[in-house]
């Protein structure tokens, strides 16, 4: 007898446990999540075995340029039929049989911190790019320099006519 119901007593404390880590894994009892706990537009999962670096002087690996794309903003994007369209700039003039290249930049455009992006920001990125970001300089090769016309005004010259000029100035954020 005694042999029996230690064995019922031991069975029950085996079931007991098992149902006790059961409910552990599942998230306890009467907790079920029907709906997710992050919002979809909250966050982005990326799968890669690389670092992605999305400071522009780190930038070794070319998902992590991709990856900045999601976080900086270019004078002009390539809009869905493959044409060239305003983003930070809102119009453009070509001077100097394609050697100049004059960009109006929009007065509306902030930083994170609410102060405004002038040209300035975006010749001294253009110029930072050129001379200290390795994955970069392929797609500047042919700008000779960026220089500040006026608080929203920007003057590019190439050191040569450039057909791909504008999509290569697509791709650096």
């Amino acid at each position: 007898m005694r042999r029996s119901t230690l064995l019922v007593v031991l069975t029950v404390i085996v079931i007991v446990a098992i149902v006790i880590t059961w409910i552990h894994l599942h998230g306890g009892i009467g907790v079920l999540q029907t709906t997710p706990t992050v919002s979809p537009l909250a966050s982005l999962r990326v799968g890669t075995t690389m670092t992605i670096r999305t400071d522009s002087i780190f930038t070794d690996y070319y998902f992590s340029v991709l990856c900045s794309s999601l976080v900086f903003e270019k004078i002009v994007v390539v809009d869905e039929k493959g044409g060239i369209k305003p983003w930070l700039a809102t119009e453009w003039e070509v001077k100097d049989n394609g050697m100049v290249w004059i960009f109006k930049i929009a007065d509306n455009v902030t930083w994170h911190d609410g102060k405004k992006l002038t040209a300035h920001d975006i010749a001294f990125s253009i110029n930072y790019f050129m001379s200290k970001v390795p994955i970069y300089k392929r797609h500047l090769a042919l700008i000779e320099e960026a220089k500040v016309i006026n608080d929203y005004t920007i003057s590019i010259k190439l050191k040569k006519p450039w057909a791909r000029f504008l999509y290569n100035l697509a791709v650096v954020r």
